[in-house]
C-alpha cells in the first residue's frame, strides 16, 4: 500500500511538472516582459549614463505592434519574426531631464552630428555573441523622440545562424559607445532564462 502512494505521488508530480511553462494574459505577460527581476531587462550604468537593454520576445513584439490594428494579422508577423532575436538599447543622462543627444551640446551642429550618428552610424557599433557566433545587425532604428523627454531608443534585430526558429543559446549584445566614450556596454541573456520565457494565455488578447 506504501508503494503504490509513493508511485501514485511520483506519477502526479511527473503530470504537474510536464504541463509546460506558465501562462500569462496579455498585460501580465508585457509586465514580466519588462520587469527587472525576470533578467530579460538589463541595466547597466556608466559615469552618468544608464543603459537599458530590453529583449523582445515574439509575442511581446506582436503585443505591442497590434495595440491600435484591428486588422493586424498575428500568423504572418511571427512567421516573419521566426528566426530573429531583437533588442531595444534605450540611454539617458542620470544628471537631467534632456535628451543625452542635447545635453552637453555646444551648438546645433554639434547636436546634428550626434543625431546623424545614431541614425546612421550607430549600428555598425551593435553586435550579438549567439553561442559561438558573433552577429550583426540586419535591421536597426532610431527612435528619435525630438527632445520630448530624456530617453533615445536604438532597436535592433539580428538573424540566427542555422535553422534555429527560437533562442536556444546564451546571448550577448555589445554596444560599444563610440558618442559618449562610455567604452563597451554588455548585456547577457541566459538560455535557461529565455527558455523560462511563460508562454502567452491567449494569442487573441491585445493590451
Amino acid at each position: 500500500m506504501k508503494a503504490s502512494k509513493l508511485f501514485f505521488v511520483s506519477i502526479l508530480l511527473l503530470l504537474v511538472t510536464g504541463c509546460g511553462k506558465r501562462q500569462l494574459n496579455a498585460v501580465d505577460y508585457v509586465h514580466y516582459v519588462q520587469a527587472d527581476k525576470n533578467h530579460l531587462k538589463k541595466a547597466v550604468k556608466m559615469q552618468d549614463m544608464e543603459f537599458d537593454i530590453q529583449y523582445k520576445p515574439y509575442d511581446y513584439i506582436v503585443l505591442l505592434e497590434s495595440r491600435n490594428d484591428p486588422a493586424y494579422d498575428r500568423e504572418k508577423r511571427m512567421k516573419q519574426l521566426a528566426g530573429t532575436a531583437w533588442f531595444n538599447i534605450s540611454f539617458r543622462k542620470t544628471n537631467t531631464e534632456i535628451s543625452a543627444l542635447k545635453e552637453g551640446a555646444t551648438s546645433l551642429n554639434d547636436y546634428d552630428q550626434r543625431l546623424n550618428y545614431f541614425l546612421n552610424y550607430a549600428s555598425k557599433d551593435i553586435v550579438l555573441i549567439y553561442g559561438s557566433d558573433t552577429l550583426k545587425p540586419v535591421s536597426y532604428l532610431f527612435e528619435n523622440n525630438y527632445n520630448v523627454g530624456p530617453v533615445e531608443t536604438m532597436v535592433v534585430g539580428f538573424v540566427f545562424p542555422g535553422k534555429d526558429t527560437v533562442p536556444l543559446k546564451d546571448m550577448q549584445i555589445n554596444y560599444y559607445d563610440r558618442l559618449f566614450h562610455n567604452g563597451i556596454i554588455k548585456a547577457s541573456f541566459s538560455a535557461e532564462t529565455l527558455k523560462d520565457i511563460p508562454n502567452l494565455l491567449n494569442t487573441n488578447n491585445k493590451i
